[in-house]
């Protein structure tokens, strides 16, 4: 599972979770994961860059996230695979609150 590798001061403000808090876990650790049923079946089946053979080189939702003090907060995520060559090593996941 792909673990957070940077998370900004945005990132902290929007969520409630420092940077100290998240860094080296994966989202479902922190609960971070999507709510809603319809990113939620696609991100627990698969991430949808990663683990498929689509070839998508971008991907786009809008969900649900809990934050830290137990609030829901619907965001979009914007997710764009990170390639050395040919071989996806990971991606970016950008977030914003909507």
């Amino acid at each position: 599972m792909q673990k957070i590798q940077h998370w900004n001061e945005t990132a902290e403000r929007i969520t409630g979770y420092r940077a100290a808090e998240v860094m080296g876990k994966s989202c479902w650790e922190m609960g971070l994961h999507p709510m809603d049923e319809e990113a939620w079946a696609i991100f627990k089946t698969a991430h949808p860059l990663v683990d498929s053979d689509t070839g998508l080189q971008y991907y786009e939702t809008h969900t649900t996230i809990q934050k830290k003090d137990g609030c829901k907060l619907p965001i979009t995520v914007k997710i764009f695979p990170t390639k050395i060559g040919d071989e996806m090593v990971g991606t970016v996941e950008v977030f914003s609150a909507r």
